[in-house]
């Protein structure tokens, strides 16, 4: 799984900037998930965390949930560790 280690920490970000400047924001969204399935959970949190930061707050159902996708991407970060340990 780490042999094409660059091409997710270059493909990820870019990924997430073509979101950005593109009006494609689900691509914002998938990046950080994509790092966090391959067990990149630093540049996930970080990439998650800008999302929510440019986003800014829900409304709705999920107004009091400030850093949506940040608790998204933590929680899947979560359960991809216990799936693995799990697993092996």
């Amino acid at each position: 799984m780490r042999a094409n280690a660059w091409v997710i920490r270059i493909g990820v970000p870019v990924l997430f900037i073509i979101g950005f400047f593109l009006p494609w924001w689900p691509l914002m969204f998938v990046a950080p998930f994509i790092a966090a399935f391959y067990g990149y959970w630093l540049p996930a949190l970080l990439l998650a965390w800008c999302a929510d930061l440019i986003f800014g707050t829900p409304v709705g159902l999920f107004h009091s949930l400030v850093f949506p996708c940040t608790v998204a991407v933590v929680l899947s970060i979560v359960a991809r560790s216990v799936i693995i340990r799990h697993l092996r």
